[in-house]
């Protein structure tokens, strides 16, 4: 399955700029390092092509593009993975919706060995653009290395859908249906991609051939009709993929999946229709408490979302509609305690907003208008006396605002005007004397 990494590589190398007018306008010196560094890359002289692009951005240090180009760089071509992370990383500080820098930037993590950081990139990468083939297929591939195999089929389909004339998607299937013993599938996907351009489908056409011939004497092992399972190398459970009925679609499996920690004990269990979270799901910590309880639908939360500390009591009680949060979230304490509770509407803060002490007493009070602080925003003491008040709109103070002492006399007062501070700021000492 390793070899799908090199086809995402050279697919992601950026050759063009993502936004070239706004990179170098005003930029004439720059840009001109910028060319002689990309025919110097295009020439296979890399030494020479990175000097020309630290040169470029010596001048204009804020160009996403550039360092992405040297992350790749060092990342394809010098096998330097932190120095890959760091480009890729100032290129999304300066450009942080470009989807393809957080693309390049899941793939080098996956170099460095850093599973977890690598699928929140692909993740933030789809998130930013749905239809990049080969954030779905990196996806896929780190689904794959997990043995999370119904999800990897479901990554594979969509860059199918999104693309069904790149290689990707089909690379990467054929890889996760050669880990599930299905011969045929997996020599039909990787036929498919080298029709495609490939390169590497040659040689994963072999290695499937060569697998079939292996367990030919077994008979087709098409069908699945029992659970599919994964193990750590100490020989313990690390997953299992229940089918209903055997039933598995070209859009993935319906039934449900499992997964363990290596002490044994569970780590999450889904429900699957068609490769999608469909059903009840939960997830645990490592010491076998549950962590988070749901129902999703079609690959979406739908009803209440729960989740617990590690020691089991209920943290967070999260209302959700078709994937947002919709409805009253409310926190809490481990002692049970309400914590904090406000309105959320399409996973946005609308309405009011407070948090609490624990012995139950108002800590904070306010409102959200469409995700932004709005109107009478209120602190307070344990002991309930008033700590502070201030005004908002639009997200920005405005208008008059006091703090208290504990006391209730008033420490400070002030005007506020668009979030800036207007005029003079008036301090008291505890007496309410003028400072």
């Amino acid at each position: 399955m390793k070899k799908l990494i090199s086809l995402l590589l050279i697919a992601m190398l950026i050759t063009e700029c993502p936004m070239v007018k706004k990179c170098w306008a005003n930029s004439d010196n720059a840009h001109d390092y910028f060319m002689r560094g990309t025919d110097y890359e295009n020439k296979n002289e890399i030494d020479k092509a990175i000097i020309e692009y630290k040169k470029a951005l010596e001048l204009n240090p804020k160009y996403g593009f550039v360092h992405a180009k040297l992350g790749g760089i060092f990342m394809v071509y010098k096998n330097d993975y932190d120095q890959a992370i760091f480009e890729l990383n100032k290129a999304i500080e300066f450009e942080p919706d470009y989807a393809i820098y957080h693309q390049q930037l899941g793939l080098a993590y996956f170099q460095k060995g850093d599973t977890k950081k690598a699928i929140s990139a692909f993740s933030k990468a789809i998130n930013l653009d749905p239809n990049l083939v080969p954030a779905h297929a990196s996806l896929a591939f780190m689904y794959g290395m997990q043995y999370n195999y119904a999800f990897a089929l479901t990554e594979c389909n969509k860059a199918i859908a999104i693309n069904p004339n790149s290689p990707e998607g089909y690379a990467a299937r054929s890889a996760i249906y050669l880990s599930l013993s299905k011969y045929n599938k997996a020599l039909e996907d990787a036929t498919k991609a080298k029709q495609l351009g490939d390169k590497n489908a040659d040689e994963d056409i072999s290695d499937i051939k060569n697998e079939m011939a292996k367990n030919n004497k077994n008979g087709p092992l098409e069908k699945q009709d029992k659970p599919i399972k994964a193990y750590y190398p100490s020989g313990r459970l690390k997953s299992e993929v229940i089918y209903k009925n055997g039933a598995e679609t070209d859009v993935g499996p319906t039934g449900s999946t499992k997964t363990y920690y290596e002490n044994g004990n569970l780590e999450a269990e889904i429900t699957l229709k068609n490769g999608k979270k469909d059903g009840p799901c939960k997830q645990y910590y490592e010491n076998g408490q549950l962590q988070y309880d749901g129902v999703y639908k079609n690959d979406e939360s739908e009803g209440l979302l729960k989740g617990y500390y590690e020691t089991g009591e209920l943290k967070k009680e999260i209302p959700t509609q078709n994937g947002k949060e919709k409805g009253i979230s409310k926190n809490y304490y481990k002692s049970g305690k309400l914590e904090a509770e406000g309105v959320i509407k399409d996973g946005k803060r609308d309405g009011f907003d407070r948090t609490y002490y624990e012995n139950g007493q108002l800590e904070y009070e306010g409102s959200y208008k469409d995700d932004k602080q709005e109107g009478v925003s209120k602190t307070y003491y344990e002991n309930g006396q008033l700590r502070s008040e201030a005004t908002y709109k639009d997200g920005e103070l405005e208008g008059p605002y006091k703090n208290y002492y504990a006391n209730g006399k008033v420490s400070e007062e002030g005007f506020y005007k668009e979030g800036k501070l207007t005029g003079s700021v008036k301090m008291y000492n505890e007496n309410g004397e003028l400072k």
